[in-house]
């Protein structure tokens, strides 16, 4: 569920508020790295086997899904430091009862 609400609100929302230059960011926040992964590759397949989503796909990176919206997917630890400063259409945060 986490995987599809990051990619609704990357994908399919209207970011036309967004200013040149700027990035509507979903970040997937977890404990660490390798949790927001296994949420983050949910978002990946659905993008990639979506023959109306796959187009929208611009760059990939191990950590970002950048897309031709104007929109990125991007994977964080929960950090004050890590989600400072992004324009952040949505958040989300998975299994919050084990961050510290």
């Amino acid at each position: 569920m986490a995987a599809a609400l990051a990619v609704y609100h990357a994908a399919l929302r209207d970011h036309s508020y967004l200013r040149p230059g700027e990035t509507a960011t979903v970040p997937v926040i977890a404990a660490d790295r390798a949790q927001a992964r296994v949420v983050f590759g949910y978002a990946r397949a659905l993008l990639e086997r979506s023959p109306a989503l796959r187009g929208l796909v611009e760059r990939e990176s191990s950590t970002s899904i950048e897309l031709r919206n104007g929109a990125a997917i991007e994977i964080t630890t929960s950090s004050g430091r890590a989600t400072r400063g992004y324009t952040m259409p949505a958040v989300i945060c998975d299994e919050v009862a084990a961050w510290r």
